[in-house]
């Protein structure tokens, strides 16, 4: 199983332009370990305008799809929390979590 492990509650905001409008993204950064051992950064979006805890998680099952041609898919990273290792997610606002602009 593939494990993120978010080491800043920082959660970072970032306005899109899109041909139907532009909407706002939150995100935060994540490590991802391989099981190669080698770790690498990447983006995590935030799940209901919900930061996620400084801690250790798993990618669900909920972040996988098949496409209609027997193909996989990646949707959006849905992270589970590693018992022991990470609370729940914050709530939005929550003074643990700074937004970067």
């Amino acid at each position: 199983m593939l494990r993120i492990e978010i080491r800043d509650a920082s959660v970072e905001r970032a306005t899109v332009n899109g041909k139907n409008g532009s909407f706002t993204s939150e995100r935060q950064t994540g490590w991802l370990t391989l099981p190669s051992g080698e770790t690498r950064k990447v983006r995590v979006r935030c799940q209901g305008g919900k930061a996620y805890a400084v801690g250790a998680y798993n990618l669900s099952d909920e972040s996988f799809t098949v496409g209609q041609y027997g193909d996989l898919q990646v949707g959006a990273l849905v992270l589970v929390p590693v018992a022991g290792t990470a609370a729940a997610p914050a709530p939005a606002g929550a003074p643990a979590a700074s937004v970067v602009r």
